[in-house]
């Protein structure tokens, strides 16, 4: 997991850059789900220290398949 989590975290980075230089961030949004990312990320480093990694891929896969559709489909 410390490895996902350093390429997101470059990833991440990266993608912000083009919304700061033209403006685009709405800090009142940004601010708490940073927040909540960094918090989330520490507590999902621990709690998959203890989940195998097949039962993680299971309870994950449902999720990544709904954002998709939503991120396809507009929902």
């Amino acid at each position: 997991t410390a490895t996902s989590h350093y390429i997101t975290a470059i990833n991440t980075f990266f993608t912000l850059i083009p919304f700061l230089v033209h403006g685009d961030v709405v800090y009142r949004a940004a601010i708490p789900l940073s927040a909540g990312a960094l918090a989330g990320a520490q507590v999902g480093a621990r709690f998959s220290a203890n989940i195998p990694g097949q039962t993680l891929l299971r309870l994950l896969t449902p999720v990544f398949v709904i954002m998709g559709f939503k991120i396809l489909f507009g929902g």
